[in-house]
């Protein structure tokens, strides 16, 4: 149980997250808050304290800074985009580069100002990534060498060393090398777990077998097609397809003979389908497949010659042939309807047909 102080610091922080967005970009925003959070608190306490020492220019400077902060922090629950952190994002960065540059040109407290830019490098790295961050990284260390180094110090209010400003550079330069290949260890380990993420996904969803999409994988092609039907007002249809007799091919040929046959049947239903349409291994021996924004007559077209082709087109396997016959119920994907409801009804028609006879479409 959270009491009320923790309870303000994660409304803070999550100030702006809503239901739509994803969870990378709740990330994202929190992280933006948290920097926004840290500029404003840090700047405005710097202000007061600039302006107890009566470092009026120093105190105004840190206390706009300080506003930006904040206005970057509150943009988010005002914009309710999803991508609306990258404003917020682009005006921390934007300010916190500006800020660092006015410390350095003016010395800040007892020309301690340089030793703040070291905040830079994690900033622009979180947000640009590694490309863009060590854009502004590079053009940022560029402008600070030449304020730094520049004859007569014509662009600084105050005046450094030599060797306080070489070791500034130089230690900022190790500190933003090592941002950055942690910023690339980052990327690749990122990009390794979504490869493995997607890998999973896709097995999960794909029948080892086949190679074709499995029930689960199927049941989003089916939910997709289904919201697409509503918004339309097209009916899709599903074909429920058995192999008849499987059993007798997996006695006869064995269980290698039975999958051999399994994948040979399912090149030739894809060899007969549209592009747009799609098959899935429902289990066993059966197939579903989907047939978007296709009348009654067209799939019942389309079954039929989806069965002749199984009928006529025998497998051959250790020089012996597998003749197969397929019996399909036929279901209208209703809008009005579930898509439950729908493969229930293409079920019902498949038992049909197997009790007709077998090698029919119903």
């Amino acid at each position: 149980m959270l009491n009320w102080p923790q309870k303000a610091a994660v409304a803070l922080l999550e100030y702006g997250v809503h239901d739509s967005h994803n969870a990378t970009n709740r990330q994202r925003i929190v992280v933006a808050n948290f920097f926004s959070i840290i500029g404003y608190s840090i700047t405005f306490l710097m202000s007061i304290s600039a302006f107890v020492n009566n470092n009026h220019a120093l105190g105004i400077s840190l206390f706009i800074a300080g506003c930006i902060f904040a206005f970057a922090h509150f943009l988010n629950g005002f914009v309710k985009h999803e991508n609306s952190y990258k404003w917020s994002a682009n005006i921390v960065q934007t300010c916190l580069i500006v800020l660092m540059l006015y410390l350095v040109y003016s010395g800040g407290k007892s020309n301690t100002g340089p030793l703040w830019i070291y905040i830079v490098p994690p900033v622009v790295f979180f947000f640009g990534g590694l490309k863009l961050g060590g854009t502004y990284l590079f053009l940022f260390l560029t402008v600070v060498g030449m304020m730094l180094f520049y004859p007569a110090d014509s662009f600084l209010a105050t005046s450094y060393t030599f060797d306080f400003a070489s070791r500034i550079l130089f230690s900022f330069l190790t500190v933003s090398l090592l941002f950055g290949f942690y910023e690339y260890s980052r990327q690749l380990a990122i990009r390794h777990t979504q490869q493995l993420s997607d890998k999973f996904e896709k097995q999960a969803m794909t029948d080892p077998l086949t190679k074709a999409p499995n029930r689960r994988g199927m049941k989003e092609h089916l939910l997709h097609e289904y919201a697409r039907s509503k918004r339309s007002g097209r009916n899709a249809c599903i074909l429920l397809c058995d192999i008849d007799y499987f059993k007798e091919i997996n006695d006869k040929f064995g269980h290698d003979g039975g999958d051999h046959a399994l994948v040979e049947l399912t090149k030739l239903l894809k060899m007969n389908l549209r592009e747009q349409d799609k098959l899935a291994r429902w289990g066993g021996e059966e197939f579903l497949i989907l047939l978007p924004e296709t009348a009654q007559k067209q799939a019942y077209a389309l079954a039929e010659r989806l069965r002749a082709a199984i009928d006529n087109s025998p497998v051959s396997y250790n020089t012996k042939q597998i003749h197969m016959s397929m019996s399909v119920g036929l279901a209208i994907l209703d809008p009005e309807q579930s898509v439950d409801n729908a493969i229930n009804e293409a079920d019902k028609k498949l038992y049909k047909a197997k009790e007709a006879g077998r090698n029919k479409v119903l």
